[in-house]
């Protein structure tokens, strides 16, 4: 029982991750949140997950390091330049991203 316990403590900061993640894809495809906030949203989920900071290429292990390092600039991209505006179908695949990083994470 106590194993059990652990195992389901240790994936709930992943599972409210993830619930937060699906809510912000519903107020996406809503139009309820601006990409550009969408952006920042996500940033903090991951910073949380990953318990940093500052996202940076060293979030992820080397094996993950180039997919992790395009994704970081599509996000840098849509939170650092105002005028960047995605596709509804990439500001989509963005946040299906975020929530691949987040299931990935330990």
């Amino acid at each position: 029982a106590a194993m059990a316990l652990a195992w389901w403590y240790r994936g709930r900061k992943k599972r409210q991750a993830l619930k937060r993640l699906r809510r912000l894809k519903r107020a996406l495809h809503d139009g309820s949140v601006p990409q550009h906030e969408l952006a920042y949203l996500l940033a903090a989920e991951l910073r949380g997950r990953f318990g940093v900071h500052r996202l940076d290429t060293e979030c992820m292990g080397t094996a993950r390091q180039e997919s992790w390092a395009h994704f970081l600039e599509r996000l840098d991209a849509l939170r650092y330049r105002p005028d960047h505006v995605l596709e509804q179908s990439d500001a989509e695949q963005l946040v299906a991203d975020a929530e691949r990083w987040v299931e990935r994470a330990r």
